[in-house]
């Protein structure tokens, strides 16, 4: 946790604007099967979730599934965890960085009962210069899910994840519909439009209940104001969800 710490501090974030960060718990008693909303971002703070623990004291092995709720709905935030019985594990953002804004909900879904489940976050203000852009719901076609803003510059950023691994710059994709999807995306110039020449990815297909890791397909670049970028869903239907972490800095 000393690692996770220290990574929240220099590698994740940086210095610069953290302000008034805090750690906190929090702990959940599953009795049954079924989503449990574990933690909510207070007002004006920000959240990274570094990571946790659960243990199966129940009468079968199952799966743990982490999540995020959003206007009342819950899309998946990273792999699902098999945790047999009678084992405790580390539940951990190797893979994902969890990263939250005031008023979202961090949960786990469990498909067996009898569970016990313990959270380590750092709270800060938000006030940083990194902001973690979900777009839920995705429809099919072109979605706009990040505009820069006037007067601003906007570097597409990656999150170490616990340990110190780099989880990569870019975007991420879960999908929870009912069968596998294909996405394309664009880094579009302002005024512009999505199209061939900004392409960053073409046709990935994502299978259901997966996450995207999108350190390999989606680059680190640096977007001025107005520039914009585009995620292409084959479907609408529900339980998409697009989200990346960056950088806004005044011009």
């Amino acid at each position: 946790m000393i690692n996770n710490l220290i990574n929240f501090d220099y590698s994740v974030l940086g210095i610069r604007g953290v302000k008034s960060w805090n750690m906190v718990k929090a702990v959940q008693n599953a009795a049954s099967a079924g989503t449990y909303d574990m933690y909510t971002v207070p007002a004006g703070k920000q959240a990274l979730v570094l990571g946790g623990i659960v243990l199966n004291n129940g009468a079968a092995n199952a799966t743990i599934t982490p999540k995020i709720k959003i206007s009342g709905n819950y899309y998946i935030l990273g792999y699902s965890n098999p945790v047999n019985i009678n084992n405790t594990k580390g539940i951990n953002n190797n893979d994902q960085p969890w990263f939250l804004n005031t008023g979202q909900i961090f949960a786990v879904t469990t498909s067996a009962s009898t569970f016990n489940f313990w959270l380590n976050i750092v709270e800060f203000d938000d006030t940083s210069t990194i902001n973690a852009v979900y777009y839920p719901g995705l429809v099919s076609g072109n979605n706009t899910i990040y505009t820069c803003p006037a007067n601003k510059k906007a570097y597409i950023t990656g999150l170490k994840g616990a340990g110190g691994f780099q989880y990569g710059n870019g975007l991420i994709i879960t999908n929870e519909t009912a069968g596998n999807r294909t996405y394309s995306a664009y880094i579009v110039p302002s005024g512009g439009s999505a199209g061939s020449s900004n392409q960053v990815f073409n046709g990935v297909t994502i299978s259901t209940g997966i996450s995207s890791l999108g350190n390999n397909t989606f680059p680190s670049a640096t977007l001025n104001a107005g520039d914009f970028i585009v995620v292409n869903s084959d479907s609408s239907a529900t339980k998409q969800l697009a989200y990346l972490f960056v950088q806004e800095v005044p011009t």
